[in-house]
């Protein structure tokens, strides 16, 4: 990006508990009444994550900040607890 440009990311961490997040969907899509029409491709969603795990589950939140700040951003908001606690979200500032 150029300086001035806008990075706008949600990462999982090592931290993340993909059990937790998925449980936490279904229960909304049960809640909803969705479930059953989004079961196939909720159950994609789920294989999909559990053959990525060793990459969702690569970097710290502390690795992810030192990363974003050394490749030259400033972090103007941080989020680590979203989507059930699963996911970091951040928007930086290119320097």
């Amino acid at each position: 990006l150029k300086s001035g440009g806008i990075l706008a990311l949600s990462t999982p961490s090592k931290e993340t508990d993909v059990d937790a997040l998925f449980e936490h969907m279904r229960h909304q899509l049960e809640m909803s009444g969705d479930f059953e029409r989004l079961k196939i491709p909720f159950e994609t969603a789920r294989e999909r994550h559990q053959e990525l795990d060793g990459l969702i589950h690569r970097d710290s939140k502390e690795d992810i900040r030192r990363e974003i700040e050394e490749a030259g951003f400033v972090i103007n908001d941080w989020h680590d607890r979203e989507y059930a606690d699963a996911v970091v979200v951040v928007k930086a500032t290119k320097k």
